[in-house]
């Protein structure tokens, strides 16, 4: 339980008060727990913030695993792209101010950064597979659908809070930008 309340309160100081202020006595403190208890579970702030990253990346690749699950093997392309595309924007708005800071602010270790690309490597193998049905698409386009879609959705998520775009737009935007990319090949 201490260990979650430590994870949970470095997330939360990352996405209120940024990386500069996370310090591990911040942490214990939003927590409720003592500074020693904090290296009980964690052996640096590193750690901490590694952790908050892993959870954040199971919480994505949970929520693209769904929406893969959802599609099946017999869905149509329209039916693929709304449900990707809607997958991304539900990963990337669930915290956006905790998802802007370990995206822009945060340096993340390598063992982050790899579980990070395993899981692009996994999400790009099942657009492949999801897309390849419909128009044998190679594991390039595959590449440019998860990139494209992944590029302009960060974006969205930095920048929503000063330049509001309604999640309903951005996704129909997004679909028609897929279809046609898709379709026209």
């Amino acid at each position: 339980m201490t260990c979650d309340a430590i994870v949970n309160a470095a997330a939360r100081v990352l996405s209120t008060e940024g990386i500069d202020r996370c310090s591990t006595n911040r942490i214990a403190e939003v927590a409720g727990v003592s500074i020693g208890s904090v290296y009980e579970y964690f052996e640096n702030k590193q750690a901490i913030i590694d952790a908050v990253a892993l959870r954040h990346l199971d919480r994505i690749s949970s929520m693209f695993d769904n929406a893969i699950v959802v599609l099946g093997d017999n869905a149509d392309l329209q039916t693929v792209v709304r449900v990707l595309v809607e997958a991304v924007i539900a990963a990337h708005g669930h915290d956006v101010r905790l998802h802007r800071s370990l995206s822009q602010e945060v340096p993340l270790s390598e063992h982050v950064l790899r579980k990070a690309e395993e899981f692009k490597h996994r999400t790009v193998l099942s657009i492949q597979r999801l897309l390849g049905d419909h128009l044998g698409t190679s594991d390039l386009s595959a590449q440019i659908v998860f990139d494209s879609v992944d590029s302009i959705v960060h974006r969205w998520a930095r920048d929503c809070e000063h330049k509001p775009v309604p999640r309903e737009r951005l996704s129909a935007e997004l679909i028609r930008l897929l279809e046609g990319y898709l379709t026209y090949r």
